[in-house]
């Protein structure tokens, strides 16, 4: 039963020790130049659904509606920071 417990202990602090990988696409300039309209969007978007920003598993809706509206709007595939660190715990 120890050995169980040393597992989970060890996956959660390996999850906080190692640095989270985020999309390369975040560091190009076409997309530091739509960064700002890209958050007015996003939040536009939350606000015309109603969606609660304190709400337990809102990181996942968020990224859902920004991976959506770089797609649509300007044509980027973006990855999640959930889609790019999959054995990390979001929320």
């Amino acid at each position: 039963m120890w050995k169980y417990f040393r597992k989970i202990k060890e996956f959660f602090e390996s999850s906080i020790e190692d640095e989270e990988i985020t999309d390369e696409i975040e560091n190009t300039e076409e997309y530091k130049k739509i960064s700002y309209e890209l958050e007015q969007k996003i939040n536009n978007k939350i606000d015309e659904e109603g969606l609660d920003r304190e709400q337990f598993g809102f990181c996942y809706k968020y990224w859902e509606i920004k991976k959506q509206i770089l797609k649509d709007d300007y044509n980027i595939d973006w990855k999640s920071p959930d889609e790019l660190n999959p054995d990390r715990l979001y929320d």
